[in-house]
């Protein structure tokens, strides 16, 4: 069913139906002129529901042909992108009802509230929840040749939520949570500021628990120092603030080797070749004989002050 004026339009029942994709939708537009029905930007209220749209991929680069020179997403080329959807407003102001996507191993739902879509340094977040879930091979792709190392399988399915409040200026987020199947675990509160200009970059963390281990790094690294292989899970829980060349830690870091307490501030120069500390330092029961590879050595307990 299809109706169309001068203030209203709206598309009802719209049905797509190919050999291998199919779905359904509703759409209405508000405007107050034909001429401003022209610019989406100005459209003043859209309603969008997609009911399980199935969209085989090879199908839709007869629209989208760039697709097919898209070397990230190859993998992904005989896959089915499954998408249910309901949003309301304009491209100043979309409230999402709900939005849910998979397609190969990754699936993301999104709920919130969207201000300027369309304009990077406008655009702004509020309430918007994010649960996102992947594998590590689906990221591989679009990080640079050889930045995970085979190892990285291990990492499995990764699962990432959280809830969204602010613009690029400004980010804050609440209870953001990541898993994944190998040690490296986390969830943390807190913001960031800046996040298009890392020179003046900024940020306050409070973290729950941060968990890793060497297995972890292995995903990056070809090979490890002795020392670090011996460090089987770590997890830290505390704060952490500062910017690119200052950081500002309170907290603990618990591990199989011994565990470390620290309210401490470290200022870097701009190259990263000299440092300035200042705080204190706890460490209990640190296995100095497993860390130094030396058999005469036991367990270490000091406070250091440090300036």
């Amino acid at each position: 069913n299809i109706f169309f004026d001068e203030k209203n339009a709206s598309i009802k029942g719209l049905e797509l139906l190919t050999d291998r994709s199919k779905g359904k939708a509703d759409v209405s537009l508000d405007y107050t002129s034909y001429a401003q029905l022209l610019n989406m930007e100005d459209i003043q209220n859209l309603n969008l529901l997609v009911d399980s749209l199935n969209l085989f991929l090879p199908e839709l680069t007869y629209f989208l042909p760039m697709i097919e020179t898209m070397s990230s997403i190859q993998h992904l080329k005989n896959e089915t992108l499954q998408l249910d959807a309901s949003l309301q407003g304009s491209l100043k102001d979309i409230s999402i009802d709900h939005l849910f996507a998979n397609i190969g191993q990754n699936k993301v739902q999104l709920k919130g509230n969207v201000l300027n879509v369309m304009n990077t340094d406008l655009l702004t977040l509020n309430h918007f929840y994010l649960d996102a879930n992947t594998h590590i091979s689906e990221i591989k792709p679009f990080l640079p040749k050889g930045t995970l190392k085979p190892s990285a399988n291990h990492l499995g399915k990764i699962q990432l939520s959280g809830l969204l409040n602010g613009d690029l200026k400004k980010m804050k987020f609440q209870n953001l949570v990541l898993h994944t199947q190998g040690e490296l675990d986390a969830k943390l509160n807190g913001q960031v500021e800046n996040i298009l200009k890392t020179d003046k970059l900024k940020y306050q963390l409070d973290i729950h628990h941060f968990t890793t281990g060497s297995k972890d790094l292995r995903a990056f690294m070809d090979t490890l120092p002795s020392q670090i292989k011996e460090l089987k899970t770590a997890t830290y829980s505390g704060k952490v603030s500062g910017d690119l060349y200052k950081y500002d830690v309170d907290g603990i870091l618990k591990s199989n080797l011994g565990d470390i307490t620290a309210d401490l501030l470290v200022k870097m120069n701009k190259n990263y070749t000299h440092a300035i500390y200042k705080g204190d330092v706890k460490v209990a029961q640190l296995d100095l004989q497993k860390i130094l590879q030396n058999d005469s050595l036991g367990k270490l307990n000091a406070q250091i002050d440090i300036d």
